[in-house]
């Protein structure tokens, strides 16, 4: 995924604003520098002429300086929102994988948003802060080569800090967003499995794995909030010495003579200029990582093998292997589907058929081996599909706005399945799973597609929605490759491909 595409427009106004604000600040530091010459000088007239002027500029730049910032903005916002809807598609297409909602969660807001402030906040305001650095260094050197040199090698030493502990800085990092991930996937997903640990007595063994995760993030919570405490004092107590230290050396060398008293106030503020530009390259060194490490996290995934087919052939698998850690579920499978040939998944539950099929749609991606077909023309319904709080009617709506569905056909499978009106006018996660099983089912028959593709579509279904399944299944003219761990179907296959649990 490229970034920058997608900040592109606030980047540039992010840092025409930052330019426009350093040669405002430079602008009207100058004015004030040379009213204070005057002033030291005695000159009267020309004091009330500079103080017209830094007006002037005041006048001008501030309404500019106003309506610069909220239209950058605005467009930081909209670019934000443009990335992250971004992200989410490339998840919903599985070409961002995540394991669970809360590790969903950290992508989509913990990453995303180290990214977007990298990009629209750290980049510019190190832009502007380098050129604040060599502007300011440049003057500071033409009115006196050794103290501006000096003041500006003072000024690269508020960057010490970041040597001592950034290291540590990126541990802490890391063991943040690893917390936050845990817990979050734990809240969502863990709640909805202790229905089930409560019928054998382990919800106390939930709450105990709760705390655990709980008090791991808070731990990580308080480390990341010493940092920060630790890096604010640091770089306060450098920045304090720097800009007394800075009074003593321009002291000095009016003292033996070699800088004019009348140039003090501009090489005082010049070099308070620099000293507060290297917090923003402080602050580009320290948050550089954490933006490798979204980025790195973010990184799409490559597709692998997936290819057209012949003209006469739905889907093609070719020495496809696939395992989650030490356990192989699949071992260079290999088998295809030609269009209009029905075939029958069959084997015991852990033999891999669930996963092989979500290979073939484009769910998973494989560890090794070529798939070929377009998923595009593919029609599913899964063994398990989510619960969306929309109701069936809602649902329905977004599926016609697509036009890949037959109305008719999907009319027809809704009132045979006894999908009511009432029913469709509920949120769809108030349904049983029988029922949010018969909605899917009946729109997967009603797409139109070259390969319709079912797992396990029986379960949950009551035996008069099973014998009008079947009925259907019987008479459907087209591809179809079901996955079942029963072989007793009451209809012909061209073909059962038989899969074996691997130990």
């Amino acid at each position: 995924m490229k970034i920058k595409f997608y900040f592109r427009k606030s980047s540039r106004y992010s840092c025409l604003y930052h330019l426009f604000t350093f040669a405002f600040t430079l602008a009207c530091g100058y004015a004030v520098s040379l009213a204070l010459d005057a002033a030291i000088e005695r000159q009267g007239s020309a004091v009330y002429g500079w103080a017209a002027v830094l007006g002037g500029l005041l006048l001008i730049g501030l309404p500019v300086l106003y309506f610069f910032a909220r239209f950058t903005k605005k467009q930081k916002e909209l670019d934000a929102q443009t990335y992250r809807e971004a992200l989410y598609k490339e998840i919903m297409e599985n070409r961002l994988p995540v394991q669970h909602t809360g590790e969903l969660d950290v992508r989509l807001h913990t990453d995303a948003r180290t990214i977007t402030e990298y990009v629209q906040d750290v980049l510019p305001k190190v832009l502007e802060g380098g050129a604040i650095i060599l502007g300011s260094a440049l003057i500071l050197c033409s009115i006196h080569a050794l103290a501006g040199g000096l003041l500006l090698a003072m000024g690269f030493l508020q960057l010490i800090p970041t040597l001592v502990y950034e290291k540590w800085a990126k541990s802490i990092y890391e063991e943040g967003a690893e917390s936050e991930a845990d817990y979050e996937g734990w809240l969502a997903e863990g709640a909805e499995g202790l229905r089930t640990l409560k019928s054998y007595g382990r919800e106390s063994w939930f709450v105990e794995r709760y705390r655990q995760l709980n008090r791991r993030l808070i731990q990580a919570g308080k480390r990341s909030e010493r940092t920060g405490t630790w890096e604010s004092i640091i770089y306060e107590g450098i920045h304090s010495v720097l800009y007394y230290g800075s009074y003593l050396w321009i002291g000095f060398f009016i003292l033996n003579n070699t800088l004019r008293v009348a140039d003090a106030p501009m090489m005082i503020i010049l070099s308070g200029y620099i000293y507060q530009s290297m917090e923003s390259v402080f602050d580009w060194v320290m948050k550089r990582y954490e933006y490798q490490t979204a980025n790195k996290r973010l990184k799409l995934r490559q597709q692998r093998g997936m290819s057209h087919a012949p003209d006469s052939i739905c889907v093609s698998l070719k020495g496809v292997s696939k395992g989650y850690g030490e356990k192989t579920v699949l071992q260079d499978v290999s088998f295809s589907v030609k269009k209009g040939e029905r075939v029958l998944l069959c084997g015991s539950n852990g033999s891999g058929k669930t996963t092989l099929l979500r290979i073939i749609l484009g769910l998973e991606e494989a560890d090794a081996g070529e798939v070929q077909g377009d998923t595009a023309q593919f029609a599913y319904a899964l063994q398990e599909e989510p619960s969306l709080h929309l109701s069936g009617y809602e649902v329905i709506k977004g599926l016609y706005a697509q036009h890949i569905l037959d109305r008719d056909r999907f009319t027809k499978h809704l009132e045979n399945f006894s999908i009511e009106d009432a029913l469709l006018a509920q949120p769809m996660d108030t349904w049983s799973m029988g029922e949010c099983k018969k909605f899917y089912l009946a729109a997967a028959l009603a797409r139109q597609c070259s390969l319709l593709v079912l797992d396990e579509p029986t379960n949950h279904l009551d035996k008069e929605a099973v014998a009008y399944l079947q009925r259907v299944l019987a008479e459907y003219p087209g591809g179809l490759l079901v996955c079942s761990h029963e072989e007793a179907w009451p209809m012909k296959w061209d073909r059962i491909e038989r899969m074996k649990r691997h130990e």
